[in-house]
């Protein structure tokens, strides 16, 4: 994989490789400031904390929860419980709460990342097809996607309830490319995650992974690769 600072960056290399893009595509940040003034917070944040503090438990910060995310709702939900040293007996009704909650504030305060639009049109234009595979709920995805307005963008959606399985096992990926119109031997998955690389791996493809998701500053480790500047003038 080679990670990119800039989605520019990302939209030269996909092109360049020729091949199908197909996954993460800069859905957020989905983090902004509270009312309060008292720091940053994520929907995901928002939804776990809220649950922790109904029964009677601190919160944890928000880079725990950041580092808890990239499989999946009820895996956060796990990770947090077994945080608060929580009875796991528990964890699938507190994940339906936690997915209630989250769905409350879906999509409401998200923004896409600055040249995200026209990464996607240049790809388009170029003549690749664009998918999402996702670890979020199928629903909450189009939700997303529908609220910031690209959801049409996207010629097919696998979510993590879409199929019996999910990243980082290749299935996900590849459906997401052949319900595209496309070929998944040579797709490309655009990530930000250690499950996003696996799951390329898995399926045999090439991945591009940014470094400004919020897994972004773990994909520097990954390869000696780097894009060290940001030349938005690339698109």
């Amino acid at each position: 994989p080679l990670p990119v600072t800039d989605l520019a960056l990302l939209t030269q290399a996909a092109r360049k490789s020729g091949q199908i893009a197909a996954g993460y595509f800069g859905q957020g940040p989905e983090i902004w400031e509270k009312a309060d003034g008292a720091g940053p917070v994520t929907a995901a944040d928002l939804a776990v904390n809220t649950m922790l503090e109904d029964q009677g438990l601190q919160p944890l910060d928000l880079p725990t929860v950041v580092s808890f995310i990239g499989n999946g709702l009820p895996h956060l939900v796990r990770l947090a419980m077994q945080a608060r040293d929580m009875d796991m007996s528990r964890h699938d009704a507190l994940a339906d709460d936690v997915i209630r909650r989250y769905e409350a504030v879906n999509g409401k305060l998200t923004q896409l990342y600055p040249g995200t639009t026209d990464a996607l049109n240049a790809l388009a234009e170029a003549g690749h097809r664009l998918a999402i595979c996702t670890n979020k709920p199928e629903a909450l995805a189009r939700t997303l996607l529908n609220e910031l307005g690209v959801l049409d963008e996207f010629a097919a959606i696998i979510g993590a309830d879409t199929l019996p399985v999910r990243k980082p096992d290749p299935e996900p990926l590849r459906e997401a490319v052949r319900r595209a119109g496309g070929d998944p031997t040579i797709a490309c998955l655009v990530g930000d995650s250690d499950t996003d690389r696996n799951t390329a791996r898995a399926a045999g493809v090439h991945s591009i992974l940014v470094t400004f998701g919020p897994s972004g500053e773990d994909t520097v480790s990954y390869t000696h690769l780097r894009a060290h500047e940001t030349g938005r003038n690339l698109v």
